[in-house]
């Protein structure tokens, strides 16, 4: 179906939202008996009509899901930005502190290690944690 298509058809089933108001449905008078094909047709129609808005409902749903996640992972970068600065302007100070009294290669080096260390430590336990939560 080409995309041109599909907007037609989207159009078309943008009278069918929640806040339209019902339509009769066309075929026979009201005083006549209903066929039992009319009667199916009726309700395919409507079975129809009730995917339409139930897959727009979707949709719109994702699309609010989308925004929220971009809007809270920028503001979250953001926070990590400005963090990472604050960590390295805090490392600056430390050394120039211990470096008073301490030769300023052995406080950078055990910064160093102190770091390599952390790391470590953390990779070993998110590994033993992804290991648990791994079905067998």
């Amino acid at each position: 179906m080409s995309a041109i298509a599909r907007r037609e058809r989207r159009s078309d089933h943008s009278a069918l939202r929640a806040d339209a108001p019902a339509r009769r449905p066309e075929g026979p008078a009201p005083s006549s008996p209903p066929s039992l094909g009319h009667a199916f047709e009726h309700v395919v129609e409507a079975g129809q009509e009730l995917i339409v808005r139930r897959v727009d409902l979707q949709a719109e749903r994702v699309v609010e899901r989308g925004r929220v996640a971009f809007a809270t992972s920028l503001v979250g970068a953001a926070g990590g930005i400005v963090a990472v600065g604050g960590w390295f302007l805090f490392l600056a100070g430390a050394i120039t502190l211990l470096s008073d009294h301490f030769p300023r290669t052995a406080v950078e080096m055990a910064i160093g290690l102190a770091h390599v260390a952390l790391g470590a430590v953390l990779v070993l336990y998110s590994r033993r944690r992804a290991a648990e939560e791994t079905p067998r």
